[in-house]
C-alpha cells in the first residue's frame, strides 16, 4: 500500500522523525523479496511522499518502474483529479511518479470497493474513503479470522484518534476527512480489529481502545523480542 514514506528529495521531516528508515526496497531485500517478485502495488492516494518509490534510476540514470511485474492499483477518481490540470499534476509529482507506470502499461484504475483477493482463509479489499483526497482509499485485510485496516493518509498522528477533527494541511476536504475518520475509527473499535499506518510511530500497528475517561485512543500492538518486532 504505497511505495514510500518520506523517501524523496527533500524528505518529509515529520515522517523522518517517527520512523526507522530503511527504504521499501531495502526492507523487501531483508525479507528475501526482489522487485520482480511484486505483482500488485496499491496506492491509497497520489501524494509524492507515498508514491515516490514507484520509480528507480537505472544504470543510464533514467527513472523506470521500480516493480517491473506489478500492476499499480488506484481509484479512477484519484487519477482523474490529479491528472485534470497542470497545477495538480505538478502538485502530485504525477509526471514523475505516476506517468512511468502508466506508460509501461502497469496502471490499473478501479472504481469503488474492490476485492483484490477473496478466499476461504481471507481477503484483501480496497475501500473508498475520500477526504484526504477525492479518490483516497484504505485496505481491509482479513486473514484467519483477524482483521486490520491500512489507513493510507487518513491518520497522520495519534492525536487524530482522540480528536478526529484535526486534519493534515494537505487534506483536500477536511470536513469529509473528519467524518470518514470518525466512521472508520468507530468501525475498527467495534470490530476489535487493528490499524496499520506508516505515518504513526514505527512500526505503526495497533488497536483503538477507550481510556479511563472513555475517549478513543491508539495503543500499539507490537512488542520487541531480541530486536525483532512481533505483532500481537
Amino acid at each position: 500500500m504505497g511505495t514510500s514514506l518520506g523517501e524523496m528529495a527533500p524528505s518529509v521531516e515529520g515522517m523522518q522523525r517517527v520512523r526507522e528508515h530503511p527504504t521499501l526496497l531495502q526492507t523487501l531485500a531483508r525479507l528475501g523479496v526482489g522487485p520482480g517478485d511484486i505483482d500488485t502495488v496499491c496506492h491509497s492516494h497520489i501524494h509524492p511522499h507515498h508514491i515516490s518509490g514507484n520509480v528507480v534510476r537505472n544504470t543510464e540514470g533514467s527513472e523506470v518502474p521500480a516493480f517491473p511485474e506489478a500492476r499499480h492499483v488506484m481509484q479512477a477518481a484519484e487519477y482523474s483529479y490529479c491528472a485534470s490540470s497542470n497545477y495538480r499534476r505538478v502538485q502530485a509529482a504525477f509526471d514523475r511518479f505516476v506517468a512511468p507506470v502508466e506508460t509501461s502499461g502497469q496502471l490499473d484504475l478501479v472504481d469503488g470497493e474492490v476485492d483484490l483477493i477473496r478466499g476461504e482463509h481471507g481477503s484483501l479489499t480496497l475501500m473508498p474513503v475520500p477526504g484526504p483526497t477525492p479518490g483516497h482509499m484504505v485496505m481491509r485485510i482479513q486473514s484467519e479470522g483477524h482483521v486490520a485496516y491500512h489507513l493510507g493518509g487518513l491518520l497522520h498522528a495519534e492525536e487524530q484518534v482522540r480528536s478526529p477533527g484535526l486534519s493534515a494541511a494537505g487534506d483536500w476536504c477536511p470536513p469529509l476527512a473528519t467524518r470518514e475518520r470518525e466512521w472508520l475509527l468507530a468501525k475498527v473499535e467495534m470490530e476489535e480489529s487493528k490499524i496499520v499506518s506508516g505515518q504513526l510511530a514505527f512500526p505503526g500497528y495497533g488497536r483503538i481502545v477507550r481510556d479511563k475517561n472513555g475517549e478513543q485512543c491508539y495503543v500499539s500492538s507490537v512488542s520487541t523480542t531480541a530486536g525483532d518486532y512481533v505483532l500481537e
